[in-house]
């Protein structure tokens, strides 16, 4: 898989290896190690180089160290515990049940007031508790509790469990593995985490005091450290290939970035034209729509206010005719009973006389009075009563009875001509004829009016409501085409919203992406252009200086070695053998990472571990 440039961050810090592994981790470090004086305390540089081996070779070389740090066999029953930075300081429990590192020497480890209490020797025959040899009525042990270190032992108590790395020389609790016993300054004991000062936590477990550091197998020891050292060496080497490589592919990421970058810039610039086009357009549509409905919206305005007149105009109209309707049927009434009374007033005085002559009309007019006697066979009933004054109200010459007569009573009926009669003063009569004939005239009137309202309002009123229906016509109209035309602007008013919010959209994006290029420059020289070369950056600046780092481990390397040279007294030991194999080891890495070095294997080159190492 080819490495992304966000990878760079998690690649870097593999150009050094861990505090764990045996590579000086810095620049800083390089240089205190170069003005570290040539000739040491033996036992303290084997040791700390054992402590530092790689995580690669420490497997295959924690069996041949042991004897550095515990005497092989031993008897772990009865041990010192003594601290490695100057083999004469043990770990001692005094009387005060309170722990230090003091002077090693041989002590009675009985217990106070008796005695002085004082002992440094140690029982750590099950390798897990290390407990006091003092011959008190309970045993202490060593715990992880930076309160307490020291206290009672009590079974199966995991905060009284101790691990003893013999390849390290560390003493790490098993409850909290990242915690190991040290000797830190002022020789006071305490807890330290295990990777964070490895030569303070180094101890030699021994039975007696003869052992001191030189009588160690220095050979072997100068063996070990020259094994780790090629081995670190080794995984120095491919891990440089490793991370040039994987920088090497982060640079040619970089340019396919931006060309990706490039091509996406002038896509989104040809889209926010078409965007900003599209834009402009539909803001024209929508102005245009806006001013028709406003000329919509004039129209309506108009329309809604003839019909509101023509809707209050047939209202008045119609209440006017009601009011006139109602006002003639009251007098009509009125004039029916004074005439019904006069009439029979006058049959009373008149009695045996007719009022109705013995000519039927030939033709009739609205509003003409006659009396109504059947002699016809036309049928007719009842509320048609004989000898009774009649008044025409319509006239319809197609019709077999063609007169639309009404009686005094208000009941209307059609009649023939040869059932009227014409009106015919008795000559036995009195001057209640000339009363009742004013009266019939007055109700001739007042019907001939009443008929007369009656038309000129029906058909005024239809004409009103043909202007109301008019008017609501436009009305529904008006609003259908103000609701489609404001749909339509609405859909241009957001169409030129959405585009304007796109452009918007587009600019941040090619804001974010000049930034995005910028990065990519400064990371590893592109980003001007597709085509920029990629000298300059970090990634650029990394790669060189990864290579002056692992030429500056070379040379600190050789010195190193020449120092295990002279210790060994001559430069034709396993040191000087190694030292001859250095040249070119950390040749230039080919392009693309291709190719490794020799690798030195430390495995191979060491005698395998015995079965009781």
């Amino acid at each position: 898989m080819k490495p992304s440039p966000l990878m760079l961050p998690a690649l870097l810090p593999l150009l050094l290896p861990s505090p764990a592994g045996a590579l000086v981790a810095s620049p800083k470090q390089l240089q205190r190690l170069h003005q570290q004086p040539p000739v040491v305390h033996h036992t303290s540089l084997l040791r700390h180089a054992v402590a530092s081996r790689s995580h690669a070779g420490s497997a295959a070389t924690a069996a041949t160290a042991a004897g550095a740090f515990r005497e092989d066999p031993v008897n772990l029953s009865s041990v010192f515990v003594r601290s490695t930075s100057d083999n004469s300081t043990c770990l001692q429990l005094s009387a005060t049940d309170a722990l230090a590192f003091l002077p090693c020497a041989e002590q009675d480890c009985a217990p106070s007031p008796n005695a002085s209490g004082y002992c440094q020797r140690w029982d750590f025959g099950d390798g897990q508790y290390l407990k006091s040899i003092r011959t008190d009525n309970i045993q202490l042990c060593v715990q992880a509790q930076t309160e307490l270190l020291v206290d009672m032992c009590t079974v199966d108590s995991q905060l009284q469990m101790w691990s003893f790395n013999s390849s390290t020389g560390q003493l790490v609790s098993q409850l909290y593995p990242e915690q190991c016993l040290a000797r830190s300054s002022g020789d006071v004991v305490e807890l330290q985490n295990c990777s964070a000062n490895v030569s303070a936590q180094m101890f030699f477990l021994g039975s007696s005091l003869e052992n001191t550091s030189d009588d160690l197998d220095t050979a072997a020891l100068l063996q070990n450290a020259t094994d780790d050292l090629a081995a670190a060496l080794d995984l120095a080497a491919a891990a440089w290939q490793e991370v040039d490589a994987a920088l090497g592919g982060v640079a040619d990421e970089c340019q396919a970035q931006v060309s990706t970058l490039a091509a996406r810039a002038a896509s989104r610039s040809a889209e926010s034209s078409n965007l900003l086009a599209l834009r402009e357009q539909n803001l024209g549509t929508a102005a245009g729509l806006q001013a028709s409905l406003d000329h919509i919206t004039t129209q309506e305005a108009e329309a809604q206010s003839s019909y509101d007149s023509t809707v209050a105009q047939r209202a008045a109209e119609a209440t006017a005719y009601s009011e006139t309707s109602t006002a003639n049927a009251k007098e009509k009434e009125i004039l029916s009973e004074v005439l019904e009374k006069l009439q029979e007033k006058a049959a009373v005085l008149t009695a045996g006389s007719s009022i109705a002559s013995t000519t039927s009309p030939t033709e009739v007019a609205g509003g003409q009075r006659y009396i109504f006697l059947r002699t016809s066979g036309y049928e007719y009933p009842e509320a048609c009563v004989d000898n009774r004054g009649v008044v025409v109200l319509d006239v319809d010459t197609n019709a077999t009875a063609p007169v639309q007569a009404q009686w005094d009573t208000g009941f209307t009926y059609w009649v023939k001509y040869e059932d009227l009669r014409t009106v015919k003063i008795s000559n036995s009569g009195t001057n209640l004829d000339h009363i009742i004939g004013t009266f019939a005239g007055m109700l001739e009137a007042v019907s001939a009016d009443e008929y007369s309202d009656s038309q000129d309002h029906a058909k005024k009123d239809e004409q009103l409501l043909h202007l109301v229906t008019s008017y609501k016509e436009t009305l529904q109209h008006i609003d259908a085409t103000y609701e489609t035309k404001n749909a339509a602007r609405a859909t241009a008013a957001a169409t030129a919203a959405a585009a304007a919010e796109e452009v918007q959209l587009l600019t941040n994006i090619s804001t974010e992406e000049v930034k995005l290029q910028a990065a990519f420059h400064g990371l590893c020289g592109y980003g001007e252009s597709a085509s920029s070369s990629g000298s300059g950056g970090e990634v650029s600046a990394a790669r060189a200086r990864g290579q002056v780092l692992i030429s500056e481990l070379q040379t600190k390397t050789e010195e190193t070695l020449l120092t295990l040279s002279s210790l060994a007294g001559s430069k034709d030991s396993a040191a000087g053998s190694l030292l001859q194999l250095l040249p070119g080891r950390f040749a230039q890495p080919q392009p693309g990472g291709a190719g490794r070095g020799p690798q030195l294997a430390a495995a191979a080159r060491r005698p395998a571990p015995s079965a009781a190492a």
